[in-house]
């Protein structure tokens, strides 16, 4: 394993995207505001939520505005979704949340 890891800390750049590379952790966050990041916000303002396209909701965000009398503008400017409600394979936010509501 060290073998690996000293071939790739010879090939990766510790100046590459910077704030978003962090050498000592091993750790790439992407910033969904950089252009060079390919995940993008959700349509939905108040969702936290990122997509593997542009200018798209979420699924459940589509199941709401489907279910609702509001314009698409109308839904993305007061929407507010519900979250930590999908799979702990999906989110583990939403796995922590799902284990402090049920005590573990």
């Amino acid at each position: 394993m060290e073998e690996w890891r000293t071939y790739l800390a010879g090939r990766i750049d510790p100046d590459w995207r910077p704030d978003e590379w962090d050498t000592a952790l091993w750790l790439f966050t992407g910033d969904v505001d950089n252009p060079r990041t390919v995940a993008y916000r959700c349509r939905t303002p108040q969702c936290p939520r990122v997509n593997a396209a542009a200018s798209v909701r979420r699924r459940s965000g589509e199941k709401a505005l489907e279910r609702g009398a509001l314009s698409a503008e109308e839904f993305d400017a007061t929407y507010i979704p519900v979250t930590g409600r999908h799979s702990a394979s999906r989110s583990t936010t939403s796995c922590q949340a799902r284990c402090a509501c049920r005590g573990w």
